[in-house]
C-alpha cells in the first residue's frame, strides 16, 4: 500500500512539475485583467513597447462645457468631433430660429446654429450645423487657441493624405468607421472621424428633398475663406464616393465645423 501511494505522489509531482516548466514556456499578454494574447517563447525574440503619438493634452473644451477629443495629423491638431457650442468664445448666444427650418434667405448676415432638424438629440453624435456668418465672427465660435480653418489649412491636411499614399479612396482615413449609408467604408485611420452631419439650406429645408444630402450620406465643413460675396468656401464628403472635395455653399446655409488648433 505505501509503495502504491509512493507511486502516486510522484505522479503528481511530475504532472506539477510539467505544468510549471510550460507555464514558463509561455507568454501570456493581458488587458483589463483578460488574456488577450499568448506566444510560446520560443516564437518571441524581442518585445517592444509602442505608444503611439497623441497631443499632451487630447482633449479640449469650448465655453459650454462640451469636452472634445483632439488628433494629431501631420503638423496640425485637429478637434476629432464636429463643434456643438451654442455660445462665442466671449460666451455671447450664438441664436437659432423658431422654427427650425424658418426661411432666412432674406436676411443680411445670419448669425445662427441649428441641431439637425431642430433635433437636439443629434448633436451629441453630430454637432450643430452654423451660417458662415457664425464662423467668421470676431468673438470666435471656436475654443480659446482654436480657430475654424482656413481653405489652406484644409488643403495642408489633404496634401498630408496624399503624401502618405492616399491618392484614391482619399475620404477613407478621415471617415468614421460607422454612419455612413454608403459603398465607401471608413477607417478612421487618424481618429478623425468624420460624420455625415446633413446641412440647412437658407430657405429651411435641412438637405435638398430627394437628394442624398441628408444624415448619413453627406458631411460638409466651413472654411474660413471666402468665395465671393455670397458664398463661403468649404470641405465636402459624399458617401457615394470615397473623395473630400474642395467646394463652396451659400453663407446663409448651416454646415459643420471642425475647428483646428492655433
Amino acid at each position: 500500500m505505501k509503495t502504491i501511494k509512493k507511486i502516486l505522489l510522484l505522479i503528481v509531482v511530475s504532472l506539477l512539475t510539467v505544468v510549471t516548466v510550460k507555464a514558463q514556456e509561455t507568454m501570456y499578454i493581458y488587458k483589463d485583467g483578460e488574456v488577450v494574447g499568448e506566444h510560446t517563447l520560443a516564437e518571441v525574440d524581442s518585445v517592444i513597447f509602442y505608444k503611439a503619438e497623441v497631443p499632451e493634452d487630447n482633449t479640449v473644451t469650448d465655453v459650454d462645457g462640451n469636452l472634445y477629443n483632439t488628433v494629431v495629423i501631420g503638423t496640425q491638431t485637429w478637434m476629432a468631433e464636429n463643434l456643438k457650442t451654442t455660445k462665442f468664445q466671449n460666451g455671447d448666444i450664438i441664436s437659432t430660429t423658431s422654427p427650425a427650418a424658418l426661411d432666412i434667405s432674406g436676411e443680411s448676415e445670419p448669425k445662427y446654429q441649428w441641431a439637425f432638424s431642430g433635433d437636439e438629440s443629434n448633436v451629441q453624435d453630430y454637432g450643430r450645423l452654423y451660417t458662415y456668418y457664425t464662423v467668421t465672427d470676431s468673438r470666435n465660435v471656436c475654443p480659446s487657441s482654436w480657430h475654424v480653418p482656413t481653405d489652406s489649412e484644409w488643403s495642408d491636411l489633404i496634401q498630408y493624405l496624399n503624401d502618405k499614399g492616399y491618392t484614391s479612396n482619399i475620404a477613407a482615413p478621415l471617415m468614421a468607421n460607422t454612419g455612413w449609408n454608403a459603398d465607401c467604408e471608413g477607417t478612421d485611420y487618424f481618429g478623425f472621424k468624420a460624420l455625415p452631419a446633413g446641412n440647412r439650406n437658407p430657405d429651411g429645408w435641412f438637405c435638398i428633398p430627394g437628394a442624398y444630402c441628408t444624415l448619413g450620406y453627406t458631411g460638409e465643413w466651413w472654411c474660413s475663406t471666402e468665395y465671393d460675396t455670397e458664398k463661403g468656401r468649404t470641405r465636402y464628403i459624399y458617401a457615394m464616393e470615397c473623395n473630400v472635395f474642395r467646394y463652396y455653399s451659400n453663407k446663409k446655409s448651416g454646415l459643420s465645423i471642425r475647428c483646428i488648433k492655433d
